[in-house]
């Protein structure tokens, strides 16, 4: 079975992709997110990852080996970005920027995410 990791899985398109793979049970899923799951899933692995701790992102996604990543990570909201914009360049760049990096660490897939683009 394919393995896939979604970054920001416990948000809106993360736990709906999430929740439809697993469903699918094709895939073996792994959610990875900063915040702690809200619940416990038996079809699926949930992590708690911040994605700009980069050494341990390359040692999950070493761990994992995920035949794809879909990387929904980010700060979409517009209040926090303009109240701390720093930290939401941090979130969206820096963040995504580790993951390409751990990807290439771990010969991972990577693929993008509309909120990024």
């Amino acid at each position: 079975m394919p393995k896939v990791a979604i970054l920001g899985s416990s948000g809106f398109v993360g736990t709906n992709l999430r929740e439809a793979l697993a469903a699918d049970q094709r895939w073996t899923v792994f959610g990875l997110d900063r915040r702690a799951p809200r619940e416990e899933f038996s079809e699926q692995y949930l992590e708690r990852c911040d994605l700009l701790d980069y050494a341990n992102l390359e040692s999950i996604m070493r761990y994992i080996r995920p035949d794809h990543v879909v990387h929904l990570a980010a700060q979409s909201r517009v209040e926090p970005s303009i109240r701390d914009p720093i930290e939401t360049y941090r979130l969206n760049v820096e963040a995504t920027l580790n993951v390409m990096r751990a990807c290439t660490a771990a010969k991972a897939g990577h693929r993008g995410a509309s909120q990024l683009l």
